[in-house]
């Protein structure tokens, strides 16, 4: 397995910020498998809502530190929420939170704006939620996206990505699309003092288009990377600081 943590730059004493759409769930996951293998004690939370995850112990945060500090100790990777509520959601953490687990945990990796499942989104102004502190926000954009129309089935915050991209509803999502959501004005210009990663899931799309969205938006982050992040099936595409 290609050594996930090392790809994306992420080490010890890390605060990451995961957001974008279409797979930020299953890099967290990798992520948290990543680094039990590395040794790393890992905690997987939110500053918004998300999904418990059905195969991490989940904690609430009234629990208190020593719970979860235990859990880290006998599990290596503990989930910590604000609440538990129905059918497999959690509500997320307040920003400053966050900053307590960063203490108990090697890397903590915190979701911080949710998607409702579609596979592009550009962010609000008021989005992502970014806990405090926070050294690198992840950004995950999915190439499955490619090809489905700019409606609301497939998009969130659909107005953000016309606007972004000067696209009408119902025209198709092309890669200048997603370098629009990706660039400045969206995920590329997320995070003044934290360093900023993609992540390209490639999603069965030839290889070659994410090398060309890569191309695009190196600029704007400091490693993007793409693939499969369960199969550790991934690559560098860039690695600059900007």
């Amino acid at each position: 397995m290609i050594d996930l943590l090392a790809a994306l730059g992420l080490g010890r004493g890390e605060v990451v910020a995961l957001c974008g759409a279409g797979g930020k769930s299953t890099l967290a996951r990798a992520l948290r498998d990543a680094s039990l293998a590395s040794g790393l004690r890992v905690v997987l939370t939110a500053t918004t809502h998300c999904g418990v995850l059905g195969d991490t112990l989940t904690l609430t945060a009234g629990a208190g530190e020593a719970a979860v500090a235990g859990a880290l100790d006998r599990l290596g990777a503990v989930q910590v929420v604000a609440a538990v509520g129905e059918r497999g959601r959690a509500r997320g953490l307040a920003p400053e939170a966050v900053g307590s687990l960063a203490a108990l945990a090697d890397l903590v990796i915190a979701e911080a704006d949710g998607a409702r499942g579609r596979r592009l989104k550009a962010p609000a102004d008021h989005e992502p939620l970014l806990p405090r502190p926070c050294t690198t926000v992840l950004a995950v954009c999915s190439l499955a996206a490619l090809g489905g129309p700019l409606d609301d089935e497939g998009v969130h915050r659909l107005e953000r990505v016309l606007a972004l991209a000067g696209r009408r509803r119902g025209d198709a999502i092309d890669l200048d699309v997603l370098a629009a959501a990706f660039g400045p004005g969206g995920y590329g210009s997320v995070g003044e003092q934290a360093r900023r990663v993609l992540f390209v899931v490639e999603a069965g799309a030839p290889s070659e288009r994410a090398v060309a969205l890569g191309a695009r938006l190196a600029g704007h982050y400091e490693r993007v990377v793409a693939g499969d992040a369960l199969r550790g099936a991934v690559r560098t595409l860039s690695s600059t600081r900007c």
